[in-house]
């Protein structure tokens, strides 16, 4: 957590991710997922961002093949950028924002992988309501859990907005690899 935690660093994250999602190399695919999709949901629907602020932005990116080597993200450096599923990328000229990019395998044996289901707000690709209330009912009830005690107010934060689901999309019904991506991305 290096973030700042108020209304105003909330807006940096949302200018760098928008640089992000839409300008930078090998991004064109990832999603924001976590705290930050929260707070994008509930201000696209009109509700005052719940404190706490997010503090940093979690970005997944979906890859052919196994995870490698996370892309580079302009401006900003990481210490764990080979780690194997994921980097935390800190900003050059701002140390407060921070980005942490999971990488998803979208070739796996064990299952098919069904792209999830994403709502467009304010141009950045953000996980829909319902697959990020599933993970974090999921996280909640996991005993082995080290940030379970946070979840139930992440649900009921996310209970508090409408669904955003759309109804007549194909994989709708099913929970769509949320429970794939890192759990630490949802905090």
């Amino acid at each position: 957590m290096v973030g700042g935690n108020n209304a105003q660093h909330y807006q940096k994250l949302k200018d760098l991710a928008q640089e992000i999602l839409n300008k930078a190399p090998h991004y064109g695919e990832s999603y924001i997922v976590g705290s930050m999709a929260i707070a994008l949901h509930e201000e696209a629907q009109g509700k005052q961002v719940s404190e706490p602020y997010p503090d940093d932005i979690d970005i997944v990116i979906p890859v052919k093949g196994k995870p490698g080597q996370a892309p580079n993200i302009p401006r900003m450096n990481s210490q764990n950028q080979n780690a194997r599923k994921g980097a935390t990328f800190v900003h050059n000229d701002y140390p407060t924002l921070s980005v942490d990019v999971i990488q998803k395998s979208t070739e796996t044996e064990k299952k098919k992988y069904v792209p999830p289901i994403l709502v467009n707000i304010d141009g950045l690709r953000v996980l829909n309501i319902k697959s990020l209330k599933s993970e974090y009912n999921r996280i909640a009830s996991d005993d082995d859990e080290p940030k379970q005690e946070f979840a139930p107010k992440k649900v009921n934060r996310l209970n508090d907005l409408i669904d955003d689901t759309e109804t007549n999309h194909p994989s709708a019904a099913e929970d769509n690899n949320a429970d794939d991506v890192s759990r630490n991305l949802f905090f």
